[in-house]
């Protein structure tokens, strides 16, 4: 991998399939990537911040700046989601008044 290219890896079970994964496509990097949005969701979790500002800076460190900013916008969009889904069917008769 040269010049910022995208490597390509195979996927398991399909020998037909590549998927092209941008920068070092290592099993360190993909587990540490995967360790820091974890980290930057619990903290999103617990504060509703933050995701973003930790995800995004640290992983610029080591992966193309395009797909760590579009990684960081399908996440939160799903997390935003799933979030609206759970105010949404919140039900307030659970909890009676007091």
């Amino acid at each position: 991998m040269e010049n910022g290219q995208a490597s390509s890896v195979r996927v398991p079970g399909d020998c037909r399939t590549e998927v092209r994964v941008p920068g070092d496509c290592r099993t360190e990097t993909l587990l540490l990537a995967a360790l820091i949005v974890f980290a930057g969701y619990t903290v999103f979790g617990v504060t509703r911040f933050g995701a973003s500002p930790i995800t995004v800076h640290v992983l610029a460190h080591f992966l193309p700046l395009s797909f760590v900013l579009s990684l960081a916008a399908a996440l939160d969009l799903g997390s935003a989601a799933a979030g609206g889904l759970s105010i949404l069917f919140w039900r307030p008769s659970r909890y009676p008044p007091r």
